[in-house]
């Protein structure tokens, strides 16, 4: 009896399933949940960038007619500028700083200069969320001052001062006299481009248009002749802009919004 008990116990320990007898093996750790809205952008960094191109001109009439009635030539209606701007950027936000000095347009006949400089302050907002596009809605304010240089042949007649004091200098302007008058205007654009991350850094490159509306002018100034400010034309705008832009970004972190 004893010895059927004992191949009686073995039977059953024989036909009892082996996955009965394992052990269950411990879950690995799952890994750290990332944020839905997470991308492949920097959470902080900077960027500095060169920019040129072409615009249009516009609020001319005024001064196209105090031009021709001195004998000058028109102002034409296009114009370019060459800048840098400097931008900081927060999970998305954009924080920049440029300046950009217009190119001088002469008449041809060496008698008159136009050339414009600018200085905007801008906030924006990368809608991109792939590190290698960027399209950045921005706005802003700035200054503008606007320059128109005058000179006269050695041998040209000087008139008599009669009318308003800007009539004078289109007039007689001396070997070379320069008014100077100060804008305040707003801007509103964005920048459209792409971007080739490398190691914390990336090189971006795209277009910028932008339109630009002025709303307060100072007197103008004649520039070197301690002279008091004298009332003037309203002063030209770039109002359309279109800038090719190419710029060097570094960034940290991961932009998670």
């Amino acid at each position: 009896m004893i010895a059927a008990g004992i191949v009686g116990a073995v039977l059953v320990a024989v036909a009892t399933p082996t996955a009965a007898l394992a052990t269950p093996a411990a879950e690995a750790p799952g890994a750290a949940p990332v944020s839905p809205i997470a991308d492949e952008d920097w959470e902080y960094g900077a960027a500095l960038s060169i920019y040129s191109g072409m615009g249009v001109l516009t609020r001319r009439s005024e001064w196209n007619r105090q031009l021709a009635s001195a004998g000058y030539a028109p102002l034409e209606p296009f114009t370019g500028e060459i800048g840098a701007r400097l931008a900081l950027n927060y999970n998305g936000v954009v924080l920049g700083v440029s300046g950009a000095y217009g190119m001088t347009v002469t008449d041809g006949e060496g008698k008159r200069e136009v050339s414009l400089g600018s200085v905007f302050v801008e906030g924006g907002y990368d809608l991109a969320p792939a590190s290698w596009l960027t399209l950045q809605p921005s706005a802003g304010l700035g200054w503008v001052q606007s320059s128109f240089c005058f000179m006269a042949q050695p041998d040209d007649p000087v008139p008599p001062p009669v009318g308003p004091p800007v009539a004078q200098v289109l007039r007689a302007p001396g070997r070379r006299t320069c008014l100077d008058t100060d804008t305040a205007a707003a801007r509103v654009g964005f920048l459209l481009g792409i971007r080739s991350p490398q190691d914390g850094a990336a090189l971006v490159a795209g277009i910028r248009p932008s339109f630009t509306v002025p709303f307060a002018q100072s007197a103008y100034r004649v520039r070197d002749e301690g002279l008091p400010p004298i009332a003037g034309p309203g002063a030209p705008s770039v109002t359309f802009m279109v800038n090719v832009e190419i710029g060097l970004g570094v960034g940290f972190g991961r932009r998670v919004w």
